[in-house]
């Protein structure tokens, strides 16, 4: 026996069966954790993103790579072959917030725990992630809600006003934005924020930046505690 069939010996000989059973399992836990967490990133992300088209990728990717790992494990051969197959696969998926890459890195982590069959760590990793996020958006928003958040309404009419162009301009002058609505018709847009303006004496700078956006552009700003008490 030379040592190309001894080496072929070995590749064939590192495989492990696959319990059908548990994988499924496995499956469609990835598949709940991946729904839990696409509603997570729709609930709570603060991107203004497209976020349900970008976050209904999480499950099918999670399952994906779970499938992915629990063929890397169960056979040495198959996994050199899909390393093969994938080397030349290109990515070109525009990520333009990195709260969104640490989401679609949190659906990658599903797919290899529980590929890895390591299902109590995944669930109990995920259930610390999550109260994260909770704790992390509670705080965010209770910031914005008291010292300086202001309630604006941008409205325009017969104008589209786009919702990146506004934040953007916002990001400048303001610790804190929190989207509340976003209204867009054929004759009419308008946007509300709740805001934390970082110093009031900007607030005559960035309204006069957003009024250049449209021509019918108009900015509305309140209080936002004197709003709960109306």
């Amino acid at each position: 026996m030379n040592r190309t069939d001894s080496f072929q010996q070995f590749i064939t000989s590192q495989s492990i069966q696959v319990d059908i059973f548990q994988f499924a399992i496995n499956l469609i836990i990835a598949a709940i954790l991946a729904y839990i967490l696409k509603y997570l990133f729709i609930s709570y992300a603060s991107t203004n993103s497209n976020k349900k088209y970008f976050a209904n990728n999480f499950v099918l990717l999670a399952m994906t790579t779970m499938l992915i790992i629990t063929v890397v494990k169960s056979s040495l051969a198959l996994s050199l072959g899909l390393v093969g197959a994938l080397s030349i696969v290109r990515f070109r998926a525009p990520i333009k917030e990195p709260e969104e890459l640490v989401y679609l890195f949190l659906t990658i982590a599903i797919g290899l725990g529980l590929g890895a069959s390591q299902r109590v760590l995944t669930l109990v990793a995920f259930a610390m992630i999550t109260l994260i996020i909770f704790i992390s958006y509670k705080r965010k928003n209770s910031d914005i809600r008291r010292g300086r958040g202001m309630f604006m309404v941008i409205s325009s009419k017969k104008e589209k006003i786009e919702l990146n162009d506004v934040t953007k301009i916002l990001k400048d002058f303001c610790d804190g934005i929190d989207l509340q609505r976003y209204d867009l018709s054929q004759d009419r847009t308008e946007i509300s924020f709740i805001v934390d303006i970082k110093n009031p004496k900007d607030i005559s700078v960035f309204t006069d930046k957003i009024k250049k956006l449209g021509s019918t552009v108009s900015i509305n700003l309140m209080d936002y505690q004197d709003l709960n008490e109306v």
